[in-house]
């Protein structure tokens, strides 16, 4: 999850910064390949750190806001 928000960062970041098209599209991929790495973890990581009988609400929880 650290990697794919690092990767967020970094994609979101050089959209602050005026680019040229073949920039804009590398910006784009960066931040795609976070949300990647971050939406596979992430439900690994939500199921570990929560109590058993209440993973399917956290789970749910997720998605929703997701």
């Amino acid at each position: 999850m650290s990697i794919g928000s690092a990767l967020y960062a970094v994609g979101f970041g050089l959209m602050a910064l005026p680019l040229k098209l073949p920039l804009l599209f590398f910006a784009t991929f960066v931040w795609t390949l976070g949300e990647i790495f971050f939406s596979i973890n992430s439900g690994v990581y939500l199921a570990a750190k929560t109590p058993r009988n209440f993973r399917g609400q956290f789970q749910a929880y997720r998605e929703f806001i997701t």
